[in-house]
């Protein structure tokens, strides 16, 4: 897909429809934010106009089990740093401290930032946190059966490797990104 820079997604659309290229209506709004203490990561919302035709349960299966996707693992030296941010991302005042870190609990899945430490021990990877704020991780993934989810990656080529429960992916095997697999809870 070719996307353009517009000044005016509303017009744009209207030009497209008089011009009979399309007969599509805006589906979405972006708004995006930044950690100044962060500068390697971005985060947005995403407002669907039309979820209907994104989460079609048709189009949410996958042979691997994925059910849900549990949340994003960030790391930073101290978590603590970030959480007025995290308050003002989320909107969610109440975060949940723990030892490992800060975690912000969304309808959508958790927010969590740990310490590199921590994020080894979770996860068995080592996580770069080099003193320039927050570096995004790992996807968590919801999975039904962790043994179904290794027969289908290992069946497409890929090696997860097992730790504390979970069917992690390295980065090396994920284009930079930790992909977690694990069980509901």
């Amino acid at each position: 897909m070719v996307i353009l820079n517009s000044t005016n997604a509303g017009e744009d659309a209207r030009s497209f429809k008089a011009s009979k290229i399309s007969d599509f209506e805006l589906a979405f709004s972006l708004a995006f934010a930044s950690d100044i203490k962060s500068p390697r990561v971005r985060f947005g919302t995403c407002q669907h106009y039309y979820p209907e035709n994104f989460w079609n349960p048709a189009l949410q299966t996958h042979p691997n089990g994925a059910a849900a996707a549990r949340g994003v693992v960030l790391v930073a030296d101290n978590p603590t740093d970030h959480h007025i941010f995290l308050k003002a991302f989320t909107g969610i005042s109440d975060l949940h401290a723990s030892s490992i870190g800060i975690t912000a609990r969304t309808e959508n899945g958790d927010i969590e930032i740990m310490e590199g430490v921590s994020y080894r021990d979770q996860f068995g990877v080592a996580a770069e946190a080099n003193g320039e704020g927050m570096t995004l991780n790992a996807l968590r993934i919801a999975v039904a059966d962790i043994a179904q989810a290794e027969a289908s990656l290992r069946q497409g080529g890929i090696a997860p490797r097992r730790h504390v429960g979970r069917l992690i992916v390295p980065p090396d095997l994920a284009f930079g990104a930790t992909l977690i697999f694990e069980s509901p809870k």
